[in-house]
């Protein structure tokens, strides 16, 4: 996948109606992008979850700093010998929250992308694990593998800065109030694909009459192989 692919094909149509600034084309792309990376969490959720370790010290009310930054909180666990003894439930950060004295069933907030609140402190320390949704990387160049193709994302950039200058054609291209327009055609395309595929879809830059028809990559599987990027 190569950002300058991308760039490529959004100014093909894009500058048509406005020269978008680099900055603002590339912006474009990592926010369209966000959204399809929430949409593979529903399909193929290992490639967008993980877990981290966070160490939690007896008796602290201070916020702890996460050595990573999720996009969401799943679930915190507590150490194997003291799962009958603890369990961390999420809140807002809120009265309710502030209030909870329970050992037991432990709060967790977060006031920010990286800091993590308990409610009440720890009476005693303990490392817990933390399982979480990844934020996707940013596409700052040529990136490998970010499972969809440029032209998935090129149209859903089109479509947001088609819509940021109010242009009619915005939704042709991507109408997030009812989510249609061809980056959402094309998003599902490829998120079917690698839902009954998996990791070895090799879904980068595949043919958009894939799996059904020859196109320009011969019958695969039976004959040649998908094209990459």
């Amino acid at each position: 996948m190569s950002l300058a692919t991308i760039r490529t094909e959004v100014r093909r149509y894009s500058d048509k109606v406005l020269n978008f600034s680099t900055d603002n084309l590339d912006a474009a792309v990592n926010n369209y992008y966000l959204t399809c990376w929430k949409e593979l969490d529903k399909v193929a959720e290992h490639l967008t979850r993980t877990t981290g370790t966070l160490a939690l010290v007896a008796d602290q009310t201070d916020d702890y700093t996460l050595s990573f930054t999720p996009l969401v909180i799943l679930d915190v666990q507590p150490p194997h010998a003291n799962r009958n003894e603890r369990t961390f439930i999420r809140m807002v950060d809120g009265m309710e929250f502030r209030r909870n004295e329970n050992q037991r069933i432990i709060a967790y907030a977060q006031r920010s992308a990286t800091t993590f609140t308990i409610r009440p402190a720890i009476d005693a320390a303990l490392t817990v694990t933390i399982h979480y949704v990844r934020r996707p990387p940013v596409i700052t160049a040529s990136v490998d593998p970010l499972h969809f193709s440029d032209e998935t994302l090129a149209a859903g950039a089109i479509g947001l800065l088609f819509e940021s200058i109010n242009f009619p054609d915005a939704r042709q291209w991507l109408d997030e109030r009812t989510k249609t327009g061809i980056a959402y055609t094309r998003l599902r395309d490829d998120l079917a694909i690698f839902a009954k595929l998996g990791i070895n879809s090799d879904l980068q830059g595949y043919e958009r009459d894939f799996p059904y028809g020859e196109g320009a990559m011969g019958n695969w599987p039976y004959g040649g192989r998908p094209g990459t990027t």
